[in-house]
C-alpha cells in the first residue's frame, strides 16, 4: 500500500473517530424529553426477619424466598413497596395487617382462625413444620420420640407450626417444655446459649450451628390481605397466574436458591472421624490431571486450578495434610490411575458407583458436574469436515459421534492442544470441558473463536479414596465438600475464566473484535511508517504528524471515558442477529435478564427483556426500534441513531434510558453496530428542577406586574 493512501486511511479514521466523540458528547449534555409518571401504586408489606425469608444485609440490600417473590411480582404489576416490620416478629405482623397498618404478608399457612380475618392468594410455595437441635447435641435422634421426652422448645409468638408440634407430642406420647419468643432471632440465640433445646419453626427459616431432626406435616402456605380487600387480592393473583406461566418451576428454583442444602452443612465430625483425622501424620497422596487447565495443570512445579484451590480449601476445613503428585504429562497421569497403591486421593474421577464398588474404591459425594461446550472458528459456516480430538479422552467420544457423525477425527496430545488446532485452522472443531473452553476462548489474542455451551452433557466429578485407605474418608471429605458452600466452585472459577464486565475500557472491547483489530494494526503501521519517512523531510510535517497521534490518543481516551455512564453495551451483526456482551452493569435489569436467560439472537433477547421490563404500551414501540431489521433500515440512512424509553426501575433505582446504536463495519455479509443503553434518570432530575425554577420566576414576574399595575 502507498503512503499517500495509508495517509488517507489515516485521516478517514480520525473524521469517524471526531465524528463518534462529538455524536456521544452532545447525547451527554443535550436535554432528554420524557415525561416521567407522578406515582407508582405502592404496597406496605410485611417484612419480618427470618433467615432464608427475608434478609438485608450490611449494605441495606434485600434478599430471600420472600423477597424475590415480592420481585417477581414487580414485573407484573405497576407497584413498589415499602418494607415494614423487620425486627418486629410474626405475631405483630398478623396484628398490623388486621389494623390496616400493612398491606401484605406472606409465607402464611391456612388456619380457621386467620381465615376468619384474612383473604389467601393463591398458593406460593410449600413449607413444612422442622424440629432443630444444636449441632452438637447428639442426644436427641431423630423420630425416636423417647428422646424427646421432656425438652425445653423454643416456639415463636402467633406461628401454626406450634399447633402441628403439640399435636405430634400427643399422638407419639412425649411431654415438653415450651419457651415462647417475639422474634426468629431471640429464639435461634436462645437455642445457642443453652436456654432452650430444641426450635419448632417453618422449614422456610435457614439453619446456622444446627442439626435438623425432622420435618414433618408438609402444607402450601400464601400470600394474605386484610378480610375484603378484594383490589389488591385480584392484582397479587394475576401476578402469580403471570409468573406461573412465564417464570418456570419458580417455586422449586428460590427454595433451592436459600434453602437446598442446609440439612447438610451443618454436619459435624463424629468422635471415630475426629480420629480418623487425626491419624494422618503425614501428607496424603493427591492426584489430578496435569492437562486440564483451568480445571487442572501444573505451572511453575506447583498444581493449580479449579479442582486443586477447591481440595485445599476442604482439606484446610477438615484438617488432613496432602501434597499433590506433580504428573509431567497426563500418561504418567494415567498410570498413577492404574496404580492407585501409589495414591490416596484422587480428586477428578468422573465414574458412576458400579465402576467404584467394582474396582474398591471409597468415593465422596458429587462436587462439581462440568459441562462441555463447542469450540469453532466465528468465520466457519457449519461445515464441519474434521474435528480435533484427544487420543485418551473418553468424555467426549459419544458427543463427537452426535454432532459430527462422518468427521475425520485428528489426535493431540493435550485439549489444549485441540483448540490451538481450531483456532490455527488445522480442524473444525474440537469439544472440551466448558471452563477449559471458556478460558481458552477468552484469552485468546486472535478473538477468532467462538465457544457454546452444549445442553444435556455434563458430567459430575468426585473424590476418590484408594483402596489403601480407610474408605470412612470419602464420608469426612463429604462434609468438608459441603461446609464450601453452593457458590464455593463458581467463586474460584471466576478467578481463572472471566473478567468484570464493569473494568473492561472501550480500547479491550474494540480489541476483542479481528475486523477492527485488523484496521488498528493497518493504521498504527500506517503512521509509524509516515512518521519515520517525513521526519527526514521537514519539521512541519513531523510536528503535524505528532500532532495528529496526540490528538488520536486523547479521543480514545475520551471514548474509553465515555463508556462509564452505559448500563450495557452490546455488538451486533444485524444480518444474522448475533451478538455479543460487550458490558453489563451489576443489578441493572439486563444483569437480571441474562442471569435468568440465555440467547442466541438480539431479537429473542429485546423481546424477552422488553416482556419483563416495559409495560404494553411501551413495549411495542420500543421492539420495533431496536429489531435488527429496523436498526439495520435507520443506519442505512444515518451513520448514528438514538431512542428513549421508560422501563420497569432496576435494582439501581434507574428507570428513564437512551439508546445509541453507531454503525462499527459492513460489507456485502456483514452489518456490524454498537448499541449502547445509558440511563438518564440525572438528567431528568437537573431538567425538573431547572424547569421547576423557571416557573418560579415566571410566578414572581407575573405577580409583579399585577401589583404595579
Amino acid at each position: 500500500m502507498k503512503i499517500n493512501e495509508m495517509f488517507k486511511k489515516f485521516w478517514g479514521l480520525r473524521k469517524l473517530v471526531t465524528l463518534l466523540v462529538t455524536f456521544l458528547c452532545v447525547l451527554t449534555i443535550c436535554p432528554i424529553n420524557i415525561v416521567a409518571k407522578d406515582k407508582h401504586e405502592t404496597i406496605r408489606v410485611g417484612f419480618f426477619h427470618m433467615d432464608g425469608y427475608h434478609m438485608i444485609d450490611e449494605d441495606g440490600d434485600k434478599s430471600g424466598y420472600g423477597y424475590d417473590f415480592l420481585r417477581l411480582m414487580a414485573r407484573y404489576l405497576d407497584v413498589e413497596y415499602d418494607y415494614v416490620g423487620y425486627e418486629l416478629g410474626w405475631k405483630d405482623m398478623q396484628r398490623m395487617l388486621e389494623d390496616g397498618e400493612i398491606d401484605l404478608l406472606t409465607s402464611a399457612r391456612k388456619t380457621p382462625e386467620r381465615e376468619e380475618i384474612f383473604d389467601y392468594s393463591k398458593p406460593i410455595g410449600t413449607n413444612e413444620c422442622m424440629i432443630t437441635v444444636r449441632s452438637d447435641n447428639t442426644k436427641i435422634i431423630g423420630q425416636k420420640y423417647n428422646t424427646y421426652d421432656g425438652l425445653r422448645v423454643g416456639l415463636l409468638k402467633g406461628n401454626s407450626r406450634n399447633n402441628d408440634f403439640e399435636k405430634l407430642a400427643d399422638e407419639k406420647g412425649f411431654s415438653y417444655i415450651p419457651v415462647y419468643y417475639e422474634v426468629f432471632k431471640d429464639m435461634e440465640e436462645g437455642l445457642q446459649d443453652g436456654e432452650v433445646d430444641a426450635l419448632v419453626s417453618s422449614s422456610m427459616r435457614t439453619t446456622n450451628n444446627e442439626r435438623i431432626i425432622e420435618k414433618f406435616e408438609p402444607q402450601d402456605f400464601y400470600a394474605i390481605v386484610k378480610k375484603g380487600n378484594t383490589e389488591l387480592l385480584d392484582k397479587i393473583n394475576y401476578a402469580i397466574d403471570q409468573i406461573n406461566n412465564a417464570e418456570g418451576d419458580w417455586q422449586r428454583e428460590l427454595f433451592n436458591r436459600y434453602y437446598a442444602s442446609y440439612d447438610i452443612k451443618v454436619l459435624n465430625f463424629t468422635p471415630s472421624e475426629k480420629e480418623l483425622i487425626n491419624s494422618y501424620k503425614k501428607p496424603l497422596k493427591v492426584l489430578c490431571d496435569p492437562t486440564r487447565r483451568p480445571y487442572s495443570y501444573v505451572e511453575d512445579g506447583e498444581m493449580k486450578g479449579i479442582l486443586p484451590d477447591f481440595f485445599k480449601n476442604v482439606a484446610d476445613y477438615i484438617g488432613l495434610p496432602y501434597e499433590f503428585v506433580i504428573c509431567k504429562d497426563r500418561n504418567e497421569y494415567i498410570w498413577y490411575q492404574s496404580h492407585t497403591d501409589s495414591i490416596d486421593i484422587a480428586i477428578d474421577a468422573r465414574v458412576s458407583d458400579p465402576i467404584i464398588e467394582k474396582n474398591h474404591y471409597g468415593a465422596s459425594a458429587p462436587y462439581i458436574t462440568v459441562g462441555v461446550a463447542s469450540i469453532m472458528r466465528k468465520d466457519n459456516k457449519g461445515d464441519i469436515k474434521t474435528i480435533a480430538t484427544v487420543k485418551q479422552g473418553s468424555a467426549s467420544n459419544e458427543i463427537e459421534k452426535e454432532y459430527a457423525p462422518n468427521a475425520e477425527k485428528i489426535y493431540f496430545d493435550t485439549r489444549q492442544e485441540a483448540m490451538k488446532a481450531v483456532r490455527d485452522g488445522k480442524a473444525d472443531i474440537t469439544f472440551a470441558y466448558y471452563y477449559m473452553a471458556q478460558e481458552f476462548v477468552n484469552n485468546d489474542a486472535s478473538g477468532s473463536l467462538i465457544y457454546n455451551y452444549i445442553n444435556n452433557d455434563s458430567f459430575k466429578y468426585r473424590m476418590l479414596v484408594s483402596n489403601e485407605n480407610n474408605y470412612a474418608l470419602a464420608g469426612i471429605l463429604t462434609k468438608g465438600i459441603y461446609a464450601q458452600g453452593e457458590d464455593a466452585i463458581d467463586n474460584i472459577a471466576s478467578n481463572y475464566t472471566s473478567y468484570k464486565a464493569s473494568d473492561m475500557t472501550l480500547m479491550m472491547l474494540i480489541q476483542m473484535h479481528p475486523v477492527v483489530v485488523m484496521t488498528i494494526g493497518m493504521i498504527m503501521l500506517a503512521l509509524f511508517g509516515i512518521v519515520c519517512s517525513l521526519s527526514f523531510k521537514n519539521r512541519k510535517n513531523n510536528i503535524q504528524l505528532e500532532d495528529n497521534l496526540t490528538k488520536i490518543k486523547r479521543d480514545k481516551y475520551i471514548l474509553d471515558k465515555l463508556t462509564t455512564d452505559y448500563n450495557a453495551v452490546y455488538y451486533i451483526e444485524l444480518n444474522k442477529g448475533t451478538f455479543e456482551k460487550l458490558k453489563i452493569v451489576k443489578d441493572t435489569n439486563a444483569d437480571v435478564v441474562f442471569k435468568e436467560k440465555s440467547f442466541d439472537n438480539f431479537d429473542e433477547c429485546a423481546d424477552y427483556y422488553a416482556n419483563c421490563y416495559l409495560d404494553e404500551k411501551n413495549r411495542r414501540e420500543f421492539l420495533d426500534w431496536v429489531s435488527c431489521a429496523h436498526l439495520k433500515e435507520e443506519l442505512n440512512k444515518n451513520d448514528k441513531i438514538s431512542f428513549y424509553y421508560e422501563s420497569i426501575p432496576n435494582n439501581l433505582g434507574q428507570k428513564y434510558f437512551a439508546i445509541q446504536g453507531i454503525k462499527i463495519y459492513e460489507d456485502e455479509n456483514d452489518f456490524f453496530i454498537l448499541l449502547g443503553f445509558r440511563f438518564v434518570d440525572d438528567i431528568l432530575v437537573k431538567e425538573k428542577a431547572i424547569q421547576e425554577q423557571l416557573e418560579d420566576a415566571l410566578d414572581k414576574r407575573a405577580l409583579s406586574k399585577s401589583h404595579n399595575s
